[in-house]
């Protein structure tokens, strides 16, 4: 996508004032000392996005993005070692550094060009003003001059502060979300966290047929984004009421009872994204759904074992407490703890006997026990599973001489075998 920049226009004001009540002593000297070390290398650098949204909002500021026009290595290596870390560096000229306590996000000012609708773009050097025309919507457009002599100065030239002002979500241009579905993602979600409304004209031009090209790597991730959230049922819900769920997968459709059980659960599920994701699987979709659901989405090894796990629980419940132990000792305890979200009371309460009780059970014997007796190879895993089963099942007391009493007669049994 390329654009007609009139570098003219723009509305220009001084928030100098506005940055020393907001931002903490240690956020200010970091941004200081970068503008400091960009106008001795003759750098613009600038506070942008979502940075200066938040702090227009008068909202704490909790990441700090900067941009800068020069290639990241470049002004890196440029400027005094010892009061930075360089935690991380890409090659996509984007890096992660410390300054005085504080994590800033340093990018390098840069144009995106989309060959194919969807596709990770092509990125190249450019200025402030293409930087600022390639993002996804206008309240993020806003750029802060950090440098000395211009310390303060705002860079308006799409309107974002009048659609902050309006609470309104707008993008750029009208491919935008053509160029980058997961965009419609972050849509609702900016609308949900900052309590603004998605523009008219920018829901009219979301492209939900667009939304099957996204990578499950991509559509993952924004799922975690917005699961993340302090209001994530309520994105949700207006993510599934425009259609987008259906969208990126057949089928996929957010019951009012999985938003009930988000709600009563709302804690729990945004202290780690992938609850989120589980209790899509496990409270939405069919077993047979579920692995296509995960192979979509190109989960983890660990996640995808743990919503192949969720079969396990089919079995519940059990009679004999050594059944529910082998049943569920296999299972994370992710698994269990979205199992619980979803299932009925009999069952829930099986899970809880499991992770209370029967999950800390262990043998007061050992292998050492059995080799001394001369028992070798695969016997001894043989024998401490009947003997761990007879426990369980509280046919043996949970003490040594009761056990060796049980492994003597046991392996005088194997040895008439």
């Amino acid at each position: 996508m390329y654009y007609s920049i009139n570098k003219d226009l723009g509305i220009y004001m001084n928030i100098s004032s506005h940055i020393s009540d907001i931002l903490e002593d240690n956020q200010i000297d970091a941004l200081t000392f970068i503008g400091d070390c960009a106008s001795r290398l003759n750098i613009k650098a600038f506070l942008i996005g979502g940075s200066v949204r938040d702090l227009m909002l008068g909202s704490e500021l909790k990441d700090i993005d900067i941009s800068i026009e020069s290639h990241v290595q470049t002004f890196i290596d440029s400027i005094p070692t010892q009061n930075v870390e360089v935690l991380s560096i890409s090659k996509f000229e984007t890096a992660k550094i410390k300054i005085f306590d504080q994590i800033i996000d340093l990018a390098m000012t840069r144009s995106e060009f989309y060959y194919e609708p969807a596709s990770l773009p092509e990125v190249t050097f450019s200025d402030i003003h293409e930087d600022i025309y390639r993002r996804d919507f206008t309240i993020n457009t806003l750029a802060v001059h950090i440098n000395p002599e211009r310390w303060g100065d705002i860079l308006d030239i799409c309107n974002g502060l009048d659609d902050i002002k309006s609470r309104r979500i707008k993008i750029l241009y009208p491919t935008s979300f053509l160029d980058d579905p997961t965009r419609v993602f972050r849509a609702f979600r900016y609308a949900g966290r900052l309590d603004f409304e998605i523009d008219e004209t920018t829901r009219d031009s979301i492209p939900l047929d667009m939304m099957k090209k996204l990578s499950g790597v991509r559509i993952h991730n924004e799922l975690k984004h917005i699961f993340s959230e302090n209001n994530f049922v309520e994105i949700l819900k207006e993510l599934e009421n425009f259609g987008v769920f259906e969208s990126i997968y057949d089928n996929l459709y957010l019951s009012e009872h999985f938003f009930k059980v988000m709600l009563d659960n709302r804690k729990i599920i945004s202290s780690c994204s992938d609850y989120g994701i589980l209790a899509i699987a496990f409270g939405i979709l069919s077993n047979e759904n579920r692995i296509d659901f995960s192979k979509r989405l190109d989960l983890s090894n660990n996640l995808l074992k743990s919503i192949r796990d969720i079969k396990h629980l089919e079995q519940l419940p059990f009679e004999k407490c050594s059944e529910l132990y082998y049943s569920l000792m296999p299972l994370s305890d992710l698994t269990l703890a979205v199992a619980k979200l979803f299932k009925p009371k009999e069952i829930t309460s099986q899970i809880d006997i499991f992770l209370d009780q029967l999950k800390h059970i262990k043998l007061k014997i050992s292998g050492e026990d059995l080799l001394e007796r001369g028992i070798s190879g695969p016997d001894i895993g043989n024998i401490l599973g009947k003997i761990q089963t007879l426990l369980l099942d509280g046919e043996i007391g949970d003490n040594k001489s009761d056990q060796i009493l049980v492994l003597d007669k046991l392996i005088i049994e194997n040895n008439k075998n």
